[in-house]
């Protein structure tokens, strides 16, 4: 009855036999190969224990990108400079000041050209002249010849329109001549001096419009 009992496989005996067997090689080998590597890891850890635990290198571990980063911006320059050795220099920009306003040059007002030759006085029409202008210019020029004669402004009105009915009249363009006789321009003169006060007070209305006699 106890061999039918007890006579399926028996396991404890062959597991005793295997850690006996692991036992005897650790003792025998255990010294030389295993304590070494346990050894190797240990120190290992530690090394990296003590590197991640010290506060600077945290710092710098976590600070390195980003102080790379700033220097990289940083040390870009904001405008081109110029390379040793070039011929370009800097040039400041002008800094903003008030504004100023710079009045437009006033063309010159050209005289009028005056030739007085012999016994007449002529005069080159400018842009804009007619007969009357030139007519004018005529006596005045005449009134430098002959600082004697004086003139009121009624008497200039009336000298210039007679020079004008003794003219012919057409359309003058700049650079045409009128030749003005110095012997008409007399007439006139002595003509304007004879008149009345009523004829000078009749004037007066075209004389106040005339600023240049």
């Amino acid at each position: 009855m106890q061999d039918e009992q007890f006579g399926g496989p028996q396991f404890g005996g062959e597991n005793n036999g295997v850690i006996a067997k692991a036992t005897a090689w650790f003792k025998q080998n255990g010294s030389k190969i295993v304590l070494p590597v346990v050894a190797v890891i240990i120190l290992a850890v530690g090394i990296f224990l003590y590197y991640r635990l010290q506060p600077g290198n945290n710092r710098a571990v976590n600070e390195t990108p980003r102080q790379e980063e700033t220097a990289s911006k940083s040390s870009a320059p904001l405008v081109a400079q110029p390379q040793p050795g070039t011929s370009e220099k800097l040039v400041t920009e002008p800094q903003p000041g008030p504004a100023t306003i710079t009045p437009a040059p006033q063309p010159k007002k050209q005289e009028q050209k005056v030739e007085v030759s012999g016994k007449t006085i002529t005069i080159t029409a400018q842009k804009g002249n007619g007969v009357t202008h030139l007519a004018r210019q005529a006596l005045k020029s005449y009134g430098q010849e002959n600082p004697e004669v004086k003139l009121n402004k009624e008497q200039k009105i009336y000298i210039e329109d007679y020079l004008r009915r003794h003219t012919a009249q057409k359309r003058l363009m700049a650079g045409d001549q009128i030749s003005f006789d110095q012997q008409l321009i007399a007439d006139a003169i002595g003509q304007a001096q004879a008149l009345t006060p009523n004829q000078l007070q009749n004037l007066q209305k075209y004389s106040v419009r005339v600023t240049l006699l």
